[in-house]
C-alpha cells in the first residue's frame, strides 16, 4: 500500500516552492499526492453602495481560474511520475483540510508557512496553526522563501 500526502495549496507566491518540496518528499516515500485547493466562501461577493452584493458571474470566473491553476499544478506533479489527484472545494480551510485528510486516508499533510513577522500566527499562518492543533497525522511544514531583491 503506497503512502498518501495531502497537499493543500492556496496559489500564493510560495505555492511553487511548497509543491517542489512535496514532490521531493513524495519521491522519497514513493507516495501519491492529493492536491487540495479550498476556494473562498466569499467568492462572488462585493461591497457596493447598498452593502454586500452577490455577483454569480464573478464567482464563476474566479472558480474557473482557480480550477485551471489547480490543473496546471496537478499536471506538473504528474510530470514527475507521481500519482496525483486534485480537488477543489469551498469551506473553512483548516476544517476542510482536517476532514479531507481523514476521508482520503492520508499519511502526511504538507503545508507552507508564512514569513510575515515574529508572532507565531503570523509566521505559520492561521490555517497552518489550526491544522497543527487539530491534526492527528504528521504535518510537514515547508518554510516560505523570501524573494531575492
Amino acid at each position: 500500500m503506497s503512502k498518501k500526502i495531502l497537499l493543500p495549496i492556496d496559489f500564493e507566491n510560495s505555492s511553487q516552492h511548497i509543491i517542489d518540496e512535496a514532490v521531493k518528499f513524495a519521491k522519497i516515500l514513493n507516495a501519491k499526492i492529493v492536491l487540495l485547493h479550498i476556494a473562498s466562501l466569499e467568492i462572488g461577493f462585493v461591497i457596493a453602495d447598498l452593502g454586500f452584493q452577490y455577483l454569480p458571474e464573478l464567482e464563476n470566473t474566479e472558480l474557473e481560474r482557480e480550477a485551471n491553476e489547480l490543473t496546471i499544478y496537478k499536471n506538473e506533479i504528474s510530470s514527475h511520475n507521481i500519482e496525483c489527484e486534485s480537488f477543489m472545494l469551498q469551506g473553512i480551510p483548516s476544517d476542510t483540510i482536517i476532514e479531507k485528510s481523514k476521508e482520503f486516508g492520508v499519511d502526511y499533510i504538507v503545508m507552507g508557512t508564512h514569513a510575515r513577522g515574529a508572532f507565531f500566527e503570523a509566521i505559520l499562518g492561521s490555517v497552518t496553526k489550526d491544522v497543527l492543533k487539530k491534526s492527528k497525522i504528521p504535518v510537514l511544514l515547508v518554510p516560505s522563501i523570501k524573494k531575492k531583491v
